[in-house]
């Protein structure tokens, strides 16, 4: 998880700071006008892994959709049902990943020549 900041705490603390964030995204449609990340995250003056800490958090109370194009203000049933494919095809390629870190610490407890992988003997 995210390192929680002053930002995040002081954003996530201020009901004026959230209503307003939604405000925004609430002009953000997923089949018109998805926004990215990188123009919310200059709204609310938090970046990178902090700035999906606060989308996880408030997706506890609003319905923040997001996709391959950006995020978005669910309106439908179809928005959150887009959302979660798009979260779960992240999770699988997570998911996925993990399981070929896990094939190559394997393979590296099983030789002898781990110089094969750059580590040393």
């Amino acid at each position: 998880m995210a390192q929680v900041t002053n930002k995040v705490i002081e954003f996530l603390a201020s009901p004026f700071k959230i209503d307003a964030f939604i405000e925004k995204l609430k002009h953000h449609r997923r089949l018109v006008s998805p926004i990215v990340s990188t123009d919310l995250e200059k709204i609310i003056g938090i970046k990178g892994a902090s700035f999906r800490y606060v989308i996880h958090f408030l997706r506890k109370t609003y319905p923040i959709g997001s996709g391959t194009e950006g995020y978005f203000y669910c309106y439908t049933i179809e928005d959150l049902e887009a959302t979660r494919a798009h979260l779960r095809s992240r999770y699988i390629s997570i998911i996925e990943t993990d399981g070929y870190m896990e094939d190559h610490i394997k393979k590296m407890r099983g030789s002898d020549d781990l110089l094969l992988f750059g580590g040393e003997k």
